[in-house]
Order: structure tokens, then C-alpha cells, then sequence
């Protein structure tokens, strides 16, 4: 995409920079055997609609925007959540002890004891950068380093799992309700088609017009009862 050998090495160094800083932050200390994790890290790009993440990895979105969709037993997709800069996604990772119990320290402690999240796919809206790192390997270190440990299972599995749980409990909400929360996000997803964001909303194409036309006339009406600015006399 036009970016240099040098430009993308230094965007990878500039990235985790970042990360370890709020790691170590939220371990209270330094990480031991960073070196080891940063090699594995990758610095990705993918062009607009294109599926992203390997087998195995975590994504840590830079820049652009996405979305995690699930699919029906004939592959019809759903979008389960819209993704931009700072989200995480591990959406082709379980954790081993997925099947048995849910991460300590995460908000589905409160609806069950099982691994809720389902398996997901991660696509781009638009061009994306992501950082992805080996999932494994970070369980390995967390194994050995109890910095490391909550690192990886109260940061990245409770994210994932609050992020989730986020998602269940905004359908209790009317699909206007939730739209204008999505589009009232500091980042809305701009390069979502209509299509998307009805199917993130659960409802009909037909029924996302009506909230269209709802909000655009809601808006209309705002508009016109603002008071005119008052004219200098001449």
C-alpha cells in the first residue's frame, strides 16, 4: 500500500511501544521476556473487505475500521460488533480452558461459568493496520510470569469477554435506540453499507429506512426550531 520496508518497521516499533506501555501499566511492573513477544508480533494490512487475523492470533486494531460478524449453518452473516482503532479481536482464538469455565475477573462470572463467546470472523471496512500477536505464546508466558498472566487473562480475555457480553446486552434496546448509540460513538463506522448496520441492529433493510427517515426528519425539525441568529442593524 505504498508504505516503505522502513516506514512499516518503524509503525511496528511505534505500535509496540504503545502496547507495552499499557501492559506494563496494567501489570504493575515490567514484563519479563518482552523481546520474545515483540518478535512475534506482526504488523498487518489489509485492503477495504478483506477478511483479516490468522489462525491464532490477537489483533490489536491501529488505524481504519472493521467488523466481527458470525455466520448461520447456510452462511448467512450476521455483524455482531463494529471495530476501529484501539479494539482487540480474537475472534479465531479460544482459550483452552474455553469449554470448561469463563476468565476470572470478567463480567461473564455473573451470567455463567462457560466460555459465551462464539467464533467469529474479523473484516475490514476500510484499510486497516493491525498489530497481531500469537495468542499461545502469550498464554506461555503467562504460565511463567504472574505479570504476564494478568495481562493475558484479565486484559485480553476480559476485553473480549466484556466486549461480548456488551453486545448481548445492548439488543434489549429498541434498534433506534442502539443506532443512535453507534452513530453517536467518537469513531462510527462511516464505511459500513446500510445492509451492515441493519444487520448489527437485527432488523429488516425495510425498517432501518424508517429509522433513517426518522432521525433525518428528527433532525430536520431541530434544525428548524434553533433560534436565527440575530441580524445587526445596519
Amino acid at each position: 500500500m505504498g508504505t516503505t520496508p522502513m516506514g512499516r518497521q518503524v509503525a511496528r516499533a511505534l505500535a509496540l511501544t504503545g502496547l507495552r506501555a499499557v501492559a506494563e501499566r496494567f501489570a504493575g511492573g515490567r514484563l519479563p521476556e518482552w523481546d520474545a513477544f515483540a518478535e512475534r508480533a506482526a504488523l498487518w494490512r489489509y485492503d477495504p473487505r478483506q477478511r483479516m487475523e490468522e489462525p491464532g492470533q490477537v489483533a490489536l486494531i491501529l488505524r481504519g475500521q472493521a467488523k466481527l460478524v458470525t455466520r448461520d449453518a447456510d452462511g448467512a452473516e450476521t455483524v455482531e460488533q463494529f471495530l476501529g482503532r484501539g479494539d482487540l479481536a480474537a475472534s479465531r482464538v479460544r482459550p483452552k480452558w474455553a469449554d470448561a469455565s469463563a476468565p476470572p475477573f470478567t463480567i461473564s462470572r455473573w451470567y455463567g461459568r462457560r466460555w459465551s463467546v462464539p467464533d467469529m470472523e474479523l473484516h475490514s471496512l476500510t484499510r486497516c493496520v493491525a498489530l497481531q500477536f500469537d495468542a499461545d505464546f502469550a498464554a506461555e508466558l503467562s504460565e511463567r510470569h504472574s505479570g504476564w498472566a494478568r495481562v493475558y487473562s484479565a486484559f485480553v480475555w476480559s476485553y473480549v469477554d466484556i466486549m461480548w457480553v456488551l453486545v448481548k446486552d445492548a439488543r434489549v434496546k429498541t434498534a433506534a435506540e442502539r443506532y443512535a448509540e453507534l452513530m453517536g460513538r467518537p469513531s462510527p463506522p462511516t464505511a459500513a453499507t446500510q445492509g451492515e448496520i441493519a444487520s448489527y441492529l437485527c432488523i429488516s433493510r425495510q425498517a432501518f429506512n424508517r429509522i433513517l427517515a426518522a432521525s433525518s426528519g428528527s433532525s430536520q425539525a431541530e434544525a428548524a426550531e434553533r433560534p436565527r441568529a440575530a441580524r445587526e442593524p445596519s
